[in-house]
Parts: structure tokens; C-alpha cells; sequence
């Protein structure tokens, strides 16, 4: 996190998130969910938030559409994309999901794991979220 933040700034709206995610973690027993929501609530709170809800064109993103994300600028309708890569490629229907909190869908943390990964990648420019892996290991700590 100090990659994004200065070590000087104080932010007690995202170390609340923090607290909140390790928390959560330690009474969910599980990691996935907490993580991705604080992963958001350190986005936001750096200034980075996106809509998941719209494109970047206005349009409201429909559950049955593919979109790509591209950071700086937010979705944009796929209308065809044959059998290339489709790691930045997302269904409308697990947009909707992230942006509603849904975690409890199958598709929701996988697809909210691969965006995250995308814009984090961006804007740590290739370095590793280190975040992430000190919660897993926090997380390990207390299931022992």
C-alpha cells in the first residue's frame, strides 16, 4: 500500500477499511471477499474509483454484454473478439455483481480478482500488491 500512499499520509478512512477487511477475515475464516472489498475501498479512497455500472460512453452496462476495462478510461462494450485473449474481457452480468457487493455468486470474485490484478498492475507498474499477501499471511496466523 505505501507504493500508492505516502508514508507521511494519515488516510483513516482506508485504514479503517483495513481493519475492517482483517476483521472479516478472522470471523468469515475466509479471505477472497474482504480482500476484494478493501482492495476497492483503497482504489476509491486513492482517487481511482471507477463505475462498474456504466461505460465510458454512458451507457448502462447490460448483464447479457462483454466489456472490456481500460483503466483512465472504464468499460467499453466487446462486440466481437473471436478466440483472442480474453483475460480483460468481462461479462456484464459479473460487473453488476462486483458493483452490487455480490460475492456470493460464482463468477463475482474471479472476475473482481482479474480487474483488480489490471489495475493494480497499472498503477504499481508491474509490482507486486503487497497488501495481499500480508493479509494472507495474517490470515494463515489466525486459522492456526
Amino acid at each position: 500500500m505505501l507504493y500508492l500512499i505516502g508514508k507521511a499520509e494519515p488516510m483513516p478512512k482506508l485504514w479503517q477499511a483495513y481493519r475492517d477487511a482483517l476483521c472479516a477475515m478472522k470471523a468469515q475464516k475466509k479471505i477472497e471477499s474482504p480482500l476484494r472489498e478493501f482492495e476497492f475501498s483503497l482504489l476509491q479512497e486513492l482517487g481511482y474509483g471507477f463505475t462498474l455500472t456504466e461505460t465510458m460512453d454512458g451507457q448502462l452496462v447490460s448483464p447479457e454484454s462483454e466489456y472490456s476495462f481500460h483503466f483512465g478510461h472504464g468499460l467499453r462494450e466487446v462486440v466481437s473478439m473471436g478466440h483472442d485473449d480474453r483475460t480483460f474481457v468481462f461479462k456484464g452480468s459479473e460487473l453488476l455483481a462486483i458493483a452490487n457487493g455480490a460475492w456470493q455468486e460464482s463468477d463475482t470474485l474471479p472476475a473482481a480478482k482479474r480487474l483488480l490484478r489490471q489495475v493494480f498492475h497499472v498503477l504499481l507498474d508491474g509490482r507486486e500488491l503487497k497488501s495481499r499477501r500480508l493479509m494472507q499471511q495474517l490470515h494463515q496466523q489466525t486459522q492456526n
